[in-house]
């Protein structure tokens, strides 16, 4: 006999084992998973994500990667269908056996499988929306197939995701409800620290009166690491206590790799000696993050910015482009300052302006960390799924 108050089995599927912001918001979401409710499962490769699953306490399923994506090249395309299909049919005969009361999808692409293993099963599929779609054609055909997909649910990390999964080309082409919670940031784990600081200002060799400019991401084209480069290469001279630091690396694929190695390369060629300085992929981001004195994000494209989240919990003014997510979580002029994309004069002048002010720096921080502890809370996102997934479990 069943127990009716026995927390349900929420399975959670990953189609990667690396760790970036959406899974950095996936760990979150385990961790404020209220167990009592719900038991959660995770389903994803074995690596570094499952890893600090197990240490949250959550069962790990091991499954393969995912490495299909769109392609051109009619060879590798067959070769990603043939790999979906595998990971589909597995995928379905392990919900059979396993029957959880909800599946949450932590990509667009693992939504797009889960969705298909789970057809005919009776069992609700959650897309958790992390990235903008493009406004191409393999875009509009992942929002018709969306659109399409009775028992899946929508949900998304900002309003402008939420928007930018509905409508392609201008046009509404998901007018499905789209649910939209905040990302939160563990606001304990990123917070001031005048030891860290000191420890990790030392370990880089900088004095009081250098003023560390931070870029926080995975190197990626989309995070223009290189544009921003050139731009402070071109102004550094504005900004003579400056120093440019580039955390983070080239994960995913190919294409992120050479990205990574362009900049490398870059930063090279420039000779401006210790002003710009490559960290890589680091482990320690909340001690690099109080190192740091000013935080730049450079991006085309930013859902909401877990990065920005986390620097302003830490305190530290962020200077973001105007892009997607950005405005909801900076108030420009207010906790940081937002700029328009493609135009590095005003980024410039920002920096300038926050490098040139410390006064200015400490209120903006004090009050980008007020803001992540009301509104990007853990506490407030775990409340607002619990009720979420109430509301489909009832549905």
């Amino acid at each position: 006999m069943s127990n009716e108050n026995a927390p349900r089995l929420v399975s959670f599927y990953s189609h990667t084992s690396s760790i970036s912001g959406a899974e950095v918001v996936l760990l979150s979401v385990l961790d404020g998973l209220d167990r009592t409710r719900y038991e959660p499962l995770l389903i994803a490769p074995c690596g570094e994500l499952a890893n600090s699953a197990v240490r949250l306490n959550v069962k790990h399923l091991p499954f393969d990667e995912l490495h299909a994506r769109f392609t051109k090249n009619p060879f590798r395309l067959a070769r990603y269908v043939f790999q979906a299909a595998i990971h589909i049919f597995e995928l379905r005969a392990l919900l059979k056996r396993r029957r959880p009361a909800l599946l949450h999808a932590n990509s667009i692409r693992a939504g797009m499988i889960a969705s298909m293993a789970a057809t005919g099963l009776n069992l609700r599929v959650i897309w958790h929306l992390h990235d903008i779609l493009p406004d191409n054609a393999p875009g509009l055909a992942i929002r018709k197939l969306a659109n399409s997909l009775s028992r899946t649910a929508y949900l998304a990390v900002s309003n402008a995701t939420a928007a930018g999964f509905a409508f392609c080309r201008e046009h509404h082409v998901v007018t499905r409800k789209i649910e939209v919670i905040y990302n939160s940031v563990d606001s304990k784990r990123f917070c001031p620290d005048a030891d860290a600081r000191l420890a990790i200002r030392q370990e880089l060799g900088l004095t009081d009166d250098d003023v560390a400019v931070g870029a926080i991401a995975q190197i990626t084209p989309r995070k223009r690491q290189l544009e921003l480069l050139e731009v402070f290469a071109e102004d550094h001279a504005k900004v003579p206590n400056a120093i440019l630091f580039f955390v983070g690396g080239g994960l995913f694929n190919l294409k992120n790799r050479q990205y990574e190695a362009r900049l490398k390369a870059r930063i090279d060629e420039l000779r401006l000696g210790d002003r710009v300085r490559f960290l890589g992929k680091r482990s320690d981001i909340p001690s690099i993050l109080n190192g740091l004195d000013i935080v730049v994000q450079n991006s085309d494209r930013e859902p909401l910015g877990m990065a920005i989240l986390e620097a302003m919990a830490t305190a530290k003014p962020v200077i973001s482009t105007s892009v997607d997510g950005t405005p909801e979580v900076i108030a420009d002029g207010e906790d940081g300052f937002l700029v328009a994309l493609d135009e590095p004069t005003q980024l410039m002048q920002r920096v300038k302006s926050l490098h040139d002010d410390p006064d200015m720096r400490r209120t903006f921080g004090m009050r980008g960390r007020a803001k992540v502890l009301t509104k990007f809370s853990p506490g407030e996102q775990a409340s607002r799924l619990d009720s979420y997934y109430h509301a489909l479990l009832a549905d």
